[in-house]
């Protein structure tokens, strides 16, 4: 089925600010049609592979929004606490490769411990007003960065599609660390009463998939759970070879 894809600016709260987002539109469907909200994880942008997802949608009849966070992509939250906002009314809820508060896999070394002095840098540096001090998202392991696995940054840019790279920015405050260890999206998954489809990576490489799949134990309306075998974190988008 044929789809028409056009770029909006969504207001957010603060005056001024917007969110930048695709929107498709389903064409030959009968109206009105159901959304799907598309967005990435940590430092991903809506370049990064998020549009034949859309495009699958679109040509089953969904409209779909896929948008960048603000500060973040070209715009100037996480699944699970979306999904148990009641007041929201939220039809479903599909997490992919969600990160639900579990451990990631930190490689510990020498690389680890200057990540930290970097971020207790720059937290210092927050409370006294001074500007960020930035790290890499990502890198090789032993070096300075928030993700720091093997091959980490290899497969990040094979999931960018040509010439797209350049809009994505790797980079975040060094006391992001801090937020990250601490975020806890598990803690309101007993309040999801919509149904979730959760898509978990047998050999997730960032994240602890067992505890992943207990947070589904905790949600209230019905659970589908895919597994694919054999797969990280990162094969499950489509440029990506399995």
């Amino acid at each position: 089925m044929p789809l028409r894809r056009t770029t909006v600016k969504i207001p957010s709260a603060t005056p001024g600010w917007h969110l930048d987002a695709w929107k498709y539109l389903p064409q030959g469907f009968k109206t009105p049609h159901p959304i799907i909200i598309l967005a990435h994880g940590f430092t991903g942008t809506k370049e990064m592979n998020l549009a034949p997802y859309a495009e699958a949608f679109a040509s089953a009849g969904y409209a779909c929004i896929v948008f960048d966070y603000r500060r973040w992509g070209t715009s100037g939250g996480h699944v699970i606490t979306l999904a148990s906002d009641i007041s929201l009314n939220i039809a479903a809820a599909v997490a992919q490769c969600p990160f639900t508060g579990a451990a990631c896999k930190v490689p510990f070394g020498p690389g680890m411990v200057m990540t930290l002095c970097a971020a207790v840098y720059d937290w210092f540096r927050q409370m006294l007003g001074l500007a960020p001090y930035y790290i890499p998202a990502t890198g090789p392991p032993g070096t300075v960065g928030a993700l720091t696995y093997e091959h980490c940054f290899d497969r990040i840019s094979e999931i960018f599609p040509s010439n797209a790279q350049s809009q994505w920015n790797n980079q975040v405050s060094g006391a992001s660390v801090f937020a990250l260890r601490s975020y806890d999206p598990s803690s309101r998954a007993s309040e999801i009463r919509c149904p979730l489809l959760m898509v978990v990576a047998e050999n997730d490489n960032i994240c602890d998939s067992s505890s992943t799949l207990k947070v589904a134990q905790l949600a209230q309306g019905s659970i589908k759970i895919s597994i694919p075998t054999g797969v990280t974190s990162e094969h499950v988008y489509p440029t990506m070879k399995f």
